[in-house]
């Protein structure tokens, strides 16, 4: 059963090739290459934002045994960070 798994397989690369110096079909639309910048992106309504600043509060809480005066400086990071995301 093994050897009919390889037998198939390499029917499935010989199709794949193509027939002139066993180069893979491959038609690009565009250059392969990458670009300088990544696309940015708007995201949509109900994305979750924020997510890194909610780890990072989260984790000092439970290392302050839930003591929010000790991770007053977490907070404000998350809540600057919801505020700058609802107002886009």
């Amino acid at each position: 059963m093994a050897a009919q798994g390889g037998v198939l397989f390499q029917e499935k690369v010989s199709r794949l090739l193509s027939r002139r110096d066993g180069k893979p079909v491959l038609k690009p639309n565009r250059p392969l290459a990458l670009q300088e910048s990544v696309a940015n992106r708007k995201l949509k309504k109900g994305e979750a934002t924020c997510i890194t600043e909610m780890s990072v509060l989260m984790a000092c809480w439970k290392q302050n045994n839930f003591v929010d005066s000790l991770c007053s400086n977490e907070m404000n990071t998350f809540y600057s960070c919801v505020k700058k995301a609802q107002l886009s």
